[in-house]
C-alpha cells in the first residue's frame, strides 16, 4: 500500500508502489471526491464515468 499522500495521485506512474491494489485504491479516492480524470503515464488518460453529474464547468475544475 502506499502512503496517504498517494491517495490522490494525478498520475499512476507515479505510484511507489503500482500494482492491482494501489491502482484500485488510488482511482476509488479519486472518485469519491469527483476527480473523475487519471493519467496512467504520459499519454493515457483514464476516465471514470460518474453516475450522477458532475459539474466540469466548476471554477474548481477549470483552475485545475
Amino acid at each position: 500500500m502506499n502512503q496517504v499522500q498517494y491517495d490522490l495521485a494525478e498520475d499512476l506512474a507515479l505510484l511507489p508502489q503500482l500494482n492491482e491494489s494501489s491502482v484500485l485504491h488510488t482511482l476509488q479516492q479519486r472518485y469519491q471526491r469527483n476527480l473523475i480524470y487519471t493519467y496512467a503515464g504520459k499519454k493515457t488518460l483514464l476516465i471514470i464515468n460518474p453516475v450522477h453529474p458532475v459539474s466540469l464547468n466548476a471554477e474548481e475544475v477549470c483552475d485545475q
